[in-house]
């Protein structure tokens, strides 16, 4: 016959429980408490007449838990476990947060009670010392007196274990804080190091450093510092542009780019300065050519329209009390100087184009420039390109500048610019060297300002051998790219007022 399971019921009974409530229902002398809270020296081994409860435990208590461990100022935490033998003793409790005592003699705390009493407030109140008056007659107990020393010697090495404890923890934190600072000392100088080398094998800017020679043969700048200070003065308004090709219309973010906004800038200005193609300089910075196309047509784009909205064109007094004293002395008047020069470009399979970009003087199709330069010259005036075919005196009608002077300026020029007439309309002087008409030979006074004209007039020259510098214009200058040509020829002509003074004061 098999007999039927057994079914065990377990009924789990949560109450809270002081240490006499405990003991009433064990039946047995639980271990000895020592009260929880800071500062408190109650222990169940010398203080029979204290209560100790205690920390609420249960889930539905949990708020109540948080209260208790505010009020005695303690945190959970690796200092700080709660277990079964935490216990906070009835000092800190008052009066009003007991149940009347049973028949048992036992008094439990009331629902919600939470300890109040603490020697950091005013409302606990410190135990009074017992002071023992004795006859002098009267034989005092020993073992009375042997047992307040021992309980006052117990309760002042826990106390001195307690600090020894805190002081172990306190030298393992200062220890392993130690030992993190050199860690986070070692990762930084590793960061410094790896960055030292990725900014050695990175075709930037910060590359070159201090190395001026490399700067100025890759940028033109002449030295680190102008190329930083041209930068600083364009970055406010770099930071905003919106990149070209770039789909919908929104505004650029600047968390958005691929490369530095500096090096951006040194890529347009190697590309200018050394005419390196697209592929070249995507394989230099390591982005696509793709990229590098839509950089360098927004960097042209903006310096152009940057550039070209400073103001160049200088007032007679900055002239007057910037000029050279060869200018001060023969042509006080002089208010610019003024040239041209031209650009070859691809030859066009249109005869008719080929007739209008043909250029006699330079015997080849080109695109023709008219540039103007203060006395102590700094470039002032940039026209656009025209077709290799247009006379000088037909660009410099055509290029405005005869409404940026005033009546009773002058105008140095080569031989070519036959202006004279007109300038006259604007009450406007023009000093070009002596033509030899129909005199056998020049005259000693016509050779004198002959040579007085070439000296002052070469300055116009050597600023045109500046803009010749930048190597994309050396080479004949392709058919698809004449939509963007006319914007880099005026960037590298601004420029070269970057480069330092062309003549140098005395």
């Amino acid at each position: 016959m098999v007999s039927e399971p057994t079914s065990v019921v377990f009924i789990v009974v949560d109450i809270d429980m002081d240490e006499s409530v405990e003991q009433s229902i064990t039946g047995r002398k639980n271990s000895a408490y020592h009260c929880c809270v800071p500062l408190c020296n109650g222990d169940s081994r010398y203080h029979e007449d204290l209560r100790f409860h205690r920390i609420p435990g249960r889930t539905k208590d949990e708020k109540l838990k948080k209260e208790w461990l505010v009020k005695i100022r303690r945190d959970e935490g690796p200092d700080f476990k709660i277990t079964t033998s935490t216990r906070v003793c009835s000092r800190h409790f008052t009066k009003e947060d007991y149940l009347p005592p049973t028949k048992s003699g036992s008094q439990r705390l009331k629902r919600g009670a939470v300890p109040s009493n603490f020697n950091w407030n005013s409302s606990f109140k410190a135990r009074r010392k017992i002071i023992r008056h004795v006859d002098r007659d009267t034989q005092t107990d020993d073992s009375d007196t042997d047992g307040v020393e021992s309980e006052a010697m117990q309760s002042r090495e826990s106390v001195e274990t307690e600090v020894q404890s805190l002081k172990a923890q306190l030298l393992a934190m200062h220890g392993e804080l130690e030992a993190s600072r050199k860690e986070a000392a070692a990762a930084k100088e590793e960061l410094r190091n790896v960055k030292a080398k990725a900014t050695l094998s990175k075709f930037g800017l910060e590359r070159f450093g201090p190395d001026n020679e490399s700067i100025k043969f890759y940028t033109g700048f002449p030295t680190n510092e102008h190329i930083k200070l041209f930068f600083n003065f364009i970055k406010p308004s770099a930071e905003l542009m919106t990149y070209c090709y770039a789909s919908g219309e929104r505004e650029n973010r600047p968390a958005s780019r691929n490369m530095l906004l500096i090096d951006e800038m040194f890529m347009f200005l190697v590309r200018l300065k050394l005419g390196l193609f697209e592929q070249d300089l995507a394989d230099r910075f390591a982005i696509h050519i793709s990229s590098v196309s839509r950089k360098l047509v927004t960097w042209s784009n903006f310096l152009y329209f940057f550039l070209g909205s400073q103001i160049i064109w200088p007032s007679r007094a900055d002239v007057d009390r910037c000029m050279p004293e060869g200018f001060r002395e023969l042509y006080p008047s002089t208010r610019v100087i003024l040239d041209c020069t031209e650009i070859f470009v691809q030859t066009p399979t249109s005869l008719l184009l080929q007739s209008q970009l043909y250029s006699s003087y330079k015997s080849n199709t080109t695109l023709k420039g008219l540039i103007g330069i203060t006395p102590h010259g700094a470039i002032c005036f940039v026209s656009t390109l025209y077709t290799g075919g247009i006379s000088d005196r037909e660009i410099t009608r055509c290029s405005g500048i005869l409404d940026l002077l005033e009546a009773g300026d002058s105008v140095m020029a080569d031989k070519g610019f036959d202006i004279g007439n007109m300038l006259q309309e604007y009450n406007v002087e023009l000093n070009i060297p002596p033509f030899l008409e129909n005199q056998g030979q020049f005259s000693t006074q016509d050779v004198q300002k002959t040579k007085t004209i070439a000296s002052l007039r070469i300055h116009v020259e050597r600023a045109i051998r500046r803009v010749k510098e930048y190597h994309f214009l050396d080479s004949d200058v392709p058919l698809s790219t004449l939509g963007s040509v006319n914007q880099l020829y005026s960037i590298a002509c601004l420029l070269t007022n970057f480069q330092g003074p062309l003549i140098l004061s005395k």
